[in-house]
């Protein structure tokens, strides 16, 4: 749990308060190693390969943080909005392919505050990856090549915290 907790802090500031992220944050690419500070014991974590990172704009950081805060909160006018400025053509499809989730699941309203049940990492099926691909394979396209340049990188980016995350065993959410 810590260790899951500062690598996804550490990315979620990179993200949103530097606008200067690491886009690599695979388990080969970070290193954990305690360090004793005033005597007491810290974990600190070492960021290796710097050979993929990007810069965020602050407009970017500003929808970015508009869209998640639609998820969260289930604001489909805030993730229409924020999707819109990124130049998202489909915000539904691409509300999916950021949380790994259907839109329906994300916008349940029978779990309206768990947002460990609506928006948890699970391992999804070939199957069931395979006919969301055959379905709105063009949407994905188009939300990719339309988009901003700095979409693919944070959809990677999310998808390694979370299997990360699922590699540790921990619930945590890197949303």
């Amino acid at each position: 749990n810590e260790i899951s907790f500062l690598v996804n802090s550490l990315f979620n500031k990179q993200i949103f308060e530097f606008g200067f992220v690491h886009a690599d944050p695979h388990h080969g690419n970070l290193f954990m190693r305690k360090e004793k500070i005033n005597g007491k014991s810290k974990l600190r974590i070492v960021i290796l390969d710097y050979g993929l990172f990007m810069t965020l704009d602050d407009k970017l950081i500003s929808n970015y943080s508009l869209l998640w805060r639609g998820i969260f909160n289930q604001n489909y006018d805030l993730i229409t909005k924020a999707c819109m400025n990124l130049d998202i053509k489909d915000p539904k499809v691409f509300t999916s392919m950021i949380t790994g989730k259907s839109f329906d699941e994300v916008m349940d309203t029978n779990e309206k505050h768990d947002y460990n049940k609506r928006l948890k990492f699970r391992k999804v099926s070939n199957e069931k990856v395979r006919k969301f691909l055959d379905e709105h394979f063009k949407t994905i396209l188009l939300n990719l090549e339309y988009g901003r340049p700095e979409i693919p990188l944070l959809l990677k980016i999310v998808s390694y915290l979370k299997s990360n995350d699922h590699k540790l065993g921990v619930d945590l959410n890197t949303n």
